[in-house]
C-alpha cells in the first residue's frame, strides 16, 4: 500500500520514504537517522508496525513514532496501530509506551530475528484512544505494563467442635476450602460470597479477613496473592443440606484440624491449623502456608 502521503517534517522528525518503497520510512530526528519503519496493513485499517531502530535516544525514537502514528491516524484509514517487539528489551519497550501504544500480551515465539524466534510483546492502540499526553490516555499505557497477580479468596467455616468445611473438587485429589478466583474490577469479599454460593449453594456474608497467603510460583502457575475469610460456624448438618455444582464439587464434609494432613495439600496442612479452631486475633501475613517473621 502507498503511504507517501503521510511523509513529512513535524518539529524535529521526519518522516522521509524509504527510496523504492512506499510503506517504508526512515525516521530522522533533528537530521539524524533513528533507523527504518516498514508499514503492514492486514485486515483493511489494521496497521503492523515493523520497526528497525538504529542509534537513538528513547525520546528520539518515541517523538518519531508518535509523529508516524498520529500521521496513519489522521491521513488514512488506520483504525487500530500495532507492534511486536522483543518483550525483554528494556528500550524498545520504553519507545512504544512513550508513543502511547498499549500491551496487550506476550505471543510466544511471536517475533522472528536473525533467524531465531523469540517471545514478542504486542504493543497497540485504537485511533479512539486518548493521546498519552492525556491523563487518561498515560494512565491506561502505564497499566496496561503493570504486573499483574491472581487474586484468590477463600472462605474459612467451621461447625461447633471446630471442624472445618473442605470441599471435594472435580480438578484436583486435594480437598480444598469452598472459594476461587477474584474476577477482574471484583470486590475480594465479594468474590467470596459468590464463590460459595455458585459451589455449594450457600448464600453466606463472610466476616473479618483471617490472612492474607502469598502463593509462590507452582505448577505452572504464576505466583498470586490468596485471601482467606472467617466464614463463621454452623450446624454440624450442614453439608446435608449444600447444593452441589457438580461440574465443580463432589461433596463436602467436616474434618478436624488433625486428620486434614492426609487430604489437604502440603500449603493448606500448614496454613489451617493457624486459623482453626481457634481464630487468630488478627489477620495473619503468610508467605506459602507459613507465618512471616
Amino acid at each position: 500500500m502507498d503511504f507517501s502521503q503521510i511523509a513529512r517534517t513535524a518539529e524535529d522528525v521526519e518522516l522521509r520514504p524509504h527510496a523504492g518503497a512506499t510503506d517504508t520510512f526512515e525516521l530522522l530526528h533533528r537530521s539524524n537517522s533513528l533507523g527504518n519503519c516498514r508499514i503492514e496493513v492486514r485486515d483493511g485499517t489494521v496497521a503492523r508496525l515493523h520497526w528497525d531502530l538504529g542509534d537513538g535516544s528513547i525520546n528520539a525514537h518515541a517523538a518519531a513514532m508518535r509523529t508516524l502514528v498520529n500521521a496513519l491516524y489522521v491521513d488514512s484509514s488506520a483504525s487500530r496501530i500495532e507492534v511486536v517487539i522483543d518483550h525483554q528489551d528494556r528500550h524498545e519497550t520504553q519507545v512504544a509506551m512513550r508513543t502511547g501504544l498499549r500491551r496487550e500480551g506476550i505471543m510466544r515465539g511471536g517475533l522472528q530475528r536473525c533467524g531465531a524466534l523469540l517471545d514478542g510483546a504486542l504493543f497497540a492502540s485504537l485511533a479512539s484512544d486518548p493521546t498519552p499526553q492525556d491523563a487518561g490516555g498515560f494512565t491506561y499505557m502505564l497499566d496496561s505494563v503493570m504486573p499483574l497477580k491472581r487474586l484468590i479468596s477463600h472462605v474459612v467455616m467451621t461447625d461447633p467442635g471446630g471442624r472445618i468445611l473442605l470441599c471435594r473438587t472435580t480438578f484436583k485429589k486435594d480437598w480444598e476450602l469452598p472459594g476461587g478466583i477474584v474476577e477482574p474490577g471484583e470486590a475480594p469479599a465479594l468474590a467470596g460470597q459468590r464463590e460459595v454460593a455458585e459451589e455449594i449453594g450457600l448464600e453466606l456474608p463472610v466476616s473479618r479477613l483471617l490472612a492474607v497467603d502469598w502463593l509462590p510460583p507452582y505448577l505452572g502457575w504464576s505466583d498470586a496473592i490468596e485471601l482467606l475469610y472467617d466464614g463463621g460456624e454452623h450446624p454440624v448438618d450442614l453439608p446435608e443440606r449444600l447444593e452441589y455444582d457438580t461440574r465443580e464439587i463432589l461433596e463436602a464434609q467436616w474434618f478436624s484440624i488433625e486428620t486434614i494432613t492426609d487430604v489437604v495439600s502440603p500449603l493448606n496442612a500448614r496454613r489451617l491449623p493457624l486459623l482453626v479452631p481457634s481464630r487468630p486475633a488478627g489477620t495473619l501475613h503468610l508467605e506459602n502456608g507459613s507465618l512471616t517473621r
